[in-house]
């Protein structure tokens, strides 16, 4: 297996955002037991002169934004629970269901996704799996809604996915509770 270390890409996401920048570092290392976990880790810089809203798409369909906030899940959408003032929590976190991140103008934020298999891995099956929107790309009833607060936002500048435990394309929402 030739080594591949620290690998860097720059990538410009066709999202609509020209000023994103997106930097892919490629990696792997070896357990003493023989398993390998590849990693990948993208590392997002907000250079608009505004924030940015992200979400995952793990289906990796790129749902619009109505049909991410609007779709219901159990018995709510997202969109009405961030509207909902009896909501005491309007933070979930759930992949794929309610997870969004605001990042602010010239903030980074970093993803690190672990893979188990090596195919999975050098195909770059996370890569469409990222959704950015620039605030005025929003539409207003959703804008609105996550302007409201900050409390629906996933606060820290870093997180840590395994590919493998979001069973990519065949995520079962539907059992999936947000109350």
């Amino acid at each position: 297996m030739q080594r591949i270390s620290n690998l860097l890409i720059v990538l410009l996401f066709t999202t609509g955002l020209k000023a994103q920048e997106v930097n892919k570092v490629k990696d792997y290392y070896h357990y003493p037991n023989g398993d390998t976990v590849f990693i990948t880790t993208y590392i997002i810089k907000n250079t608009p002169k505004s924030e940015l809203f992200m979400w995952f798409d793990i289906d990796g369909k790129q749902r619009s934004q109505v049909e991410y906030f609007l779709t219901k899940k159990e018995d709510y959408s997202l969109l009405s629970i961030l509207n909902d003032d009896e909501f005491d929590n309007k933070r979930f976190d759930i992949i794929n269901l309610s997870f969004i991140k605001k990042i602010n103008k010239n903030n980074c934020f970093t993803i690190s996704v672990s893979y188990s298999r090596k195919e999975d891995w050098e195909r770059n099956l996370f890569d469409d799996k990222i959704v950015f929107v620039k605030p005025n790309e929003l539409r207003p009833a959703i804008r609105s809604a996550l302007t409201r607060t900050d409390e629906c936002y996933y606060k820290s500048d870093y997180i840590s996915l395994s590919f493998d435990s979001l069973k990519v394309g065949n995520m079962k929402n539907e059992n999936q509770s947000l109350k």
